[in-house]
Formats: C-alpha cells, structure tokens, sequence
C-alpha cells in the first residue's frame, strides 16, 4: 500500500519528464539531488539507490568492508554496552558498516553487527540521546536494518536449523509483521530452497506452545501473524479458513475474511465468510464487528435486510456509532426513525445514556432528555454513555431561532463532527460504511417549532444545570483547553433565555459567574472573546436597549 501511495505522487508531469531524459541526464540529476539532501534524506536516499544497484542485472556490489572497520565498530558496541551511552553518529557510523556489509553481500559480518547493536539499542540498554523514538537520532532506516538482519540469518544459517534461528532474531527484533514478505522484499538475490523453508517454519510454529497451555510464550501475538503468514502462503485462502475456524481466534478470522475481500479466490463469498465468522468468533465485540462488515457487504449488494443487520450488530454490542448508523440506514425522514425507536429503546442497556438521550430526542421526548442532561457529571463527556454532547448540543440546535442566534448553531454545528471510530472503518479495511451524523438525525427530525413553552424551559434549565457541574468540574481540576467550551456554553444559555422569558436571570447568571470565578484569567479572557463574538455580529441596537442587553 506504502508503494501505491508513493507512485500516486508522481504526477504525470514528473513522469513524462523521467522519460524524456536520457540515462546521463537523469545520472546526473540524482548527483544534483543528493548533493542537496540533508544527513537523514541523503542517507536514506543513497542506501535505496545502492540497494537498487546490487538488485540489478548488472551485478554491482558495494565493496566490502575493511576488517579494521570491523574491529572499530564491535570495540564501539563493546563501549557502549558497558557505558549504556553513545553519541548518534557512532550509531549510524556502526549501522552505515553492517548496510555495506550486507549490499556487498557479507552476510556473516552484516549478522554479527545487527546482531550485536539492534537489541540493546531496541531494548534501551544504549542510550543515544533520543527523546522517545531510535528514528528520531538515526540517519540509517532502523527499520530495513532489521529487514536485513533476517536476510543475513537466513543467508548464513544451515536449512535444517534456519526456521529456529529466524525465530529467535525475531524474538529480538519484537514486533515485526509478515517476516517472509519482508525478507523477499529486502533479498538481494533470490532466498536458497525458501519453498522447504516455508515448510520447516510453518512447523516450527506450530510446535510452539499454545497459550492455553500455561506456558508463557513470549511475542504470541506475532508468532499468531506469522504463522498465518505461513499458511496463507502455503495452503493460499482454504488454509487460512480451516485454520480460522479451528481456532475461532478474531485476528485468524479476521485474515481469512480479508483475504477472501481481496483475492475473490475462495468458495466462500466475503458475505458468508463474515457471517461464518461472527458465529464462530470468541467474544461479544468481536462478534458486532463481523455483523458490521457483513452488513457492509449486504449493502453493497443491494440487500434489502441491511438494516436487520445493523440491529443484530447493535444488539451484539451497543454503541452510539451503531445506533446513528441503525437510525440512518433506509428511510431518514421524521416519522420513519421514530417508528424505529420503540423496539430499538427495550433493547437500550438502561446505562447507556448517551443512546438513550439521542431515542428520547429523536422521539419527542426532550424532558426525558433534560433529566439525564441534567444529573449527568460535569467530566467525562468525552466518554462513552455520557448524554452530555448530545443533549446539549441538540437542546441548542432545537431551541435556537434562527440565525441571530449564532452561537447556539454553532454549538448544535460541533455534533457534526464527533468522530466515529469503529473497527469497520479502520485505516486499510475496504469495508467503509458512510455513518451519519448525530446533528443529520437530529436535524431530519427536529420539532423546535412545536415545543411547548414550558418543554423549552425545562431543556434551558437543564443547559444551565450541566453548564454550571460543567464549569465547576473544569475550572476546579484546571483543564484549561475546556476553559472556551465552558464559555461558550455560558454563552448559549444567555443567548438562548428570551425564548422562555428569562433573559435578566441569565444574564445576572453569567455576570455572577464571571465575578465569582474573577481570578481565572485564562477563563475571564475566553468569556471576553465570546462577548466580543457575539457583540460583534448582534445586529444594531434599538434604541433604547436595557443594561442588561449589552451585558453580553
């Protein structure tokens, strides 16, 4: 995927003008460019045009290093382990060595230097001045070194004992996916007899002991990636399906399922491989998310039970982004989401208020909402099954007027953009649904016009309530980058009292407020902007106004 996204940036400008020079122009471009690189980029760039050169046809290697390099290099990883400390550029010095090794094809004394620094320099024992990552201090790419370490121990390893060697370099390595495509894509020249070594490694693995056993197995999680690897590229997509459903393992059913999407090779369509795996898969969450990606499918198909299917993976794992997506799907007009909502509410965990708030708006019921605004806690909105977002934002959205009541809309405008994070729509899955928004649902069923007074003023009054746990709670613990959101949602409520005849009140509310809280001034200064917002776009005043109304 990595490669697709860089040939996409090659735009076809650069590509025709690549043809249309000749091999000396474009020799001596690339002069020109690395002469213009800083240290990292003409590193990186160098070791790809060296590599290239030691995979061509022509048969140029690097030359070999010297063997008082060698020497020098294992004293420095020697110092280094003893001291825990080292500059970078003895680093990137000791890794420029063994990448030379390796392109002039010194597999053993490419080995024995990755073998020696990679380690302790992953595990922390050396110390090289980073503030988090080793890539921030490297010029070398931390990450092909690996790639050719394993090369270097295939290379250099007898085939009966190689499997067991790969695995224990892997086990240093820690976390590295899909061993033999890394090794392919790094190899110099073609891997020797790699058909038997598929087999040896595929049952090396699975001679491994098994969690269940009570042994502790170290890296289980990548001995599962790699011996699915293995299978795949032995027994292809039938493979992976018998091995997924003996193991009914999520991450094994979940590969099978990918790779019968991608490939189309199995008898097996991408519908039933992902219904197969929700019944077969351990656990409630996991099972939702095969329901997703089945329901994904069936809506590409153009099945009419796509939304029998949303509910089932709702009712599997109830969660506000299911919900939007259960009420959104088919009809998205007033009547037809609100004859949904009576079965959808029996089934509501009677805890999840964020999902019972959005029912009780989309159905009329604002009161119902208003009293779980109302008790809700002044933190956590940001987390799931607090009604706090929703209530308040939609209470703004449904009593603002019109566009004079600007920051009520855009406080109501934000529902729109709460992100919706499910594994169905996970970066590199091609199974994407397209979920709505809390504001489109609210907005395809709003009443506002029709609520009765005294319902618009208990909705007012709950605002204010949360806005006033809110502001304590933020205030009092000092997260200052909330201090806008408090102020804004003062703001709101002001904005929004004429509509229930309670304007002095608000306004004395928020002039109260803002003596009370006088020695905050990160916070006086956000109610000052919002002030200055507001007073801003007001349309001109009468003549005559109150105090009052040029308060805020």
């Amino acid at each position: 995927m990595r490669d697709d996204v860089g040939q996409n940036r090659i735009n076809s400008q650069i590509q025709s003008a690549l043809e249309a020079m000749n091999v000396d122009e474009l020799r001596s471009s690339l002069r020109e460019i690395l002469l213009q690189l800083d240290r990292k980029g003409f590193s990186r760039f160098s070791d790809m045009l060296l590599t290239r050169a030691s995979q061509a046809a022509g048969g140029w290697r690097a030359a070999k290093p010297a063997r008082k390099d060698m020497v020098r290099v294992m004293n420095v990883i020697e110092v280094a382990l003893k001291t825990g400390y080292t500059e970078p550029d003895q680093i990137n010095d000791c890794l420029y060595l063994a990448n030379q090794a390796y392109l002039a094809r010194e597999y053993q004394n490419a080995r024995v230097i990755f073998a020696a620094l990679l380690p302790p320099l992953f595990d922390g024992e050396i110390d090289v001045g980073q503030y988090e990552l080793i890539s921030e201090i490297l010029t070398v790419d931390e990450d092909e070194c690996v790639n050719r370490w394993l090369v270097s121990v295939y290379m250099r390893t007898p085939i009966e004992t190689r499997a067991g060697e790969i695995f224990k370099t892997l086990k240093e390595c820690g976390g590295v996916r899909e061993p033999l495509a890394r090794m392919e894509r790094t190899a110099l020249e073609a891997l020797p007899d790699f058909e038997i070594f598929l087999r040896h490694w595929d049952e090396y693995l699975k001679r491994l002991p098994h969690p269940a056993t009570g042994r502790k197995v170290y890296y289980e999680n990548d001995t599962a990636d790699w011996r699915r690897e293995a299978i795949g590229r032995l027994e292809g997509v039938d493979g992976l399906e018998r091995h997924a459903r003996k193991t009914r393992e999520y991450d094994d059913l979940d590969v099978w399922c990918r790779e019968v999407v991608r490939s189309r090779e199995s008898a097996t369509s991408p519908l039933e491989a992902y219904e197969i795996s929700a019944r077969l898969v351990k656990g409630k969450r996991h099972r939702a998310t095969f329901l997703d990606r089945a329901a994904r499918i069936a809506q590409e198909l153009g099945a009419k039970d796509v939304p029998v299917r949303l509910k089932a993976a709702w009712i599997a794992e109830p969660n506000l982004t299911r919900l939007v997506r259960l009420l959104g799907s088919g009809d998205v007009t007033k009547n037809a989401i609100r004859r949904r909502i009576p079965a959808i509410l029996k089934k509501c965990p009677k805890k999840a208020h964020d999902q019972l708030a959005l029912l009780y708006l989309l159905s009329g019921r604002p009161g119902d909402a208003a009293r779980l605004l109302t008790r809700a806690p002044g933190l956590g909105w940001s987390l799931d099954n607090h009604p706090g977002h929703i209530v308040f934002r939609s209470f703004a959205g449904l009593l603002a007027r019109d566009e004079r009541d600007e920051i009520s809309l855009a406080v109501f405008e934000e529902l729109s953009e709460i992100p919706w994070s499910l594994d169905v729509d996970s970066p590199g899955n091609e199974l994407r649904f397209s979920t709505p928004s809390v504001h489109d649902l609210v907005f395809a069923t709003r009443s506002g016009n029709k609520l009765k007074r005294a319902d618009r003023a208990i909705m007012l009054a709950s605002m204010q309530t949360a806005t006033e746990h809110r502001l304590r709670a933020i205030l009092g613990e000092k997260h200052r980058r909330y201090y806008d959101q408090v102020a804004m949602f003062m703001a709101c409520c002001v904005e929004l009292a004429p509509q229930v005849g309670r304007e002095n009140e608000f306004q004395n509310w928020f002039l109260e407020i803002k003596r009370e809280f006088s020695r905050f001034s990160a916070f006086q200064q956000e109610l000052g902007r919002i002030m200055q917002l507001k007073q801003t776009a007001a349309p001109p005043p009468s003549a005559n106004p109150s105090p009052q109304e040029t308060n805020v």
